[in-house]
């Protein structure tokens, strides 16, 4: 091997190296409830309801952006097909299926058509955006926001829910 050979190779290793350090050295950006985030989030969202006649459960993957006022949703199975298109805006909300697509008043009235439970939707905005909101019964545990999972319960008015959500990173 001629002597620029091996320079070029000692230098291209020597790169390679550098690079692998500085990656390793990296800190991750964690969420805080000091600095709330304002989105847009995405991840894995989870709803159980516990009723004694007719338990049910709603799980997909989400995007959303925007606020509880003006944003988008949209839902889908882990494979990647899409559930449902949500957008809204003040005093409209429409949603978007591969069967249909129809409009409502508010983001509640179709959010709960599509998961079975009405959701406190201002609240889940703000303890997506590590504000701790009490809504209607539920209370949200922050605790884990910093790594990306947030969860609530509602207790009051029964049935009992749960509510999980993990954030993508």
């Amino acid at each position: 091997m001629s002597p620029w050979n091996r320079r070029a190779l000692c230098q291209a290793g020597l790169y390679a190296l550098s690079s692998v350090w500085l990656v390793g050295c990296a800190q991750p950006q964690s969420r805080s409830a000091h600095t709330p985030s304002t989105g847009p989030w995405s991840g894995r969202i989870h709803l159980r309801v516990d009723d004694p006649d007719a338990p049910r459960s709603f799980a997909a993957l989400f995007d959303l952006q925007g606020s509880a006022d003006n944003g988008r949703l949209e839902l889908s199975t882990p494979l990647g097909t899409l559930l449902a298109r949500l957008q809204w805006s003040v005093g409209e909300a429409s949603i978007e299926t591969a069967q249909e697509r129809r409009s409502a008043a508010t983001l509640s009235a179709l959010l709960r058509e599509v998961t079975g439970e009405a959701l406190p939707i201002d609240a889940l905005f703000d303890w997506l955006s590590g504000v701790p909101t009490l809504a209607g019964g539920w209370q949200a545990d922050l605790q884990q926001l910093d790594e990306g999972r947030l969860s609530a319960t509602r207790t009051q008015p029964p049935p009992a829910a749960m509510l999980r959500i993990l954030l993508n990173p």
